[in-house]
């Protein structure tokens, strides 16, 4: 008995799809492996910024609700001064920003600021929208590239503002080894 032509193409049609499904399965192995694990130095890095989030957080996360800017400066005041006293001053830029992404006072090693509006930043209101920390690369005007990292203050579980830590590239690399590739990947929430 001859099997018809139509039946021919439907069994080779069969043959093709199945050794089309084995091709896909073959080449999706890879994307399967585990991501690789984080290098020393942001091991290092991301514990040094979880160091400086668990140590500032409870200055700022009392005076911001009171909505007192000189009550927030001299915490910042007391955190650094603290700091310098047991020897491990802050390597970088301390920002504390209210609910809406405005600078309540700063402190940086270029000058103390106040008043400024950070709330068009995406990676600031990505912070004060899902309360968790968010970290992203920014450019200043001189194309100085800033590693920055912004986590929510909160107060009897309401969200009172953000700390945002400020690293400079440059000393970042200096100082951990950790390159622009790296920092991008830690994840600060785990």
């Amino acid at each position: 008995m001859r099997e018809s032509r139509a039946k021919k193409m439907v069994r080779k049609a069969g043959r093709l799809t199945r050794l089309y499904i084995a091709f896909v399965f073959f080449l999706s192995l890879p994307a399967c492996k585990p991501p690789p694990a984080p290098s020393s130095a942001a091991v290092a890095f991301k514990k040094e910024v979880r160091d400086n989030i668990e140590k500032l957080s409870p200055f700022f996360a009392e005076a911001l609700p009171k909505g007192n800017g000189k009550a927030v400066e001299a915490a910042l005041t007391r955190a650094c001064v603290a700091a310098e006293e047991q020897g491990m001053p802050f390597s970088c830029s301390i920002a504390i920003l209210d609910k809406n992404g405005i600078s309540v006072t700063s402190i940086s090693p270029r000058k103390l600021s106040q008043g400024v509006d950070y709330s068009h930043y995406k990676s600031i209101t990505k912070s004060l929208r899902e309360k968790r920390i968010v970290h992203a690369r920014l450019f200043l005007q001189d194309g100085t590239r800033i590693f920055a990292v912004s986590s929510p203050l909160m107060k009897d579980g309401r969200l009172v503002g953000l700390l945002v830590l400020g690293y400079f590239s440059t000393e970042v690399r200096r100082n951990w080894g950790l390159t622009e590739e790296e920092f991008l990947e830690i994840d600060f929430n785990n």
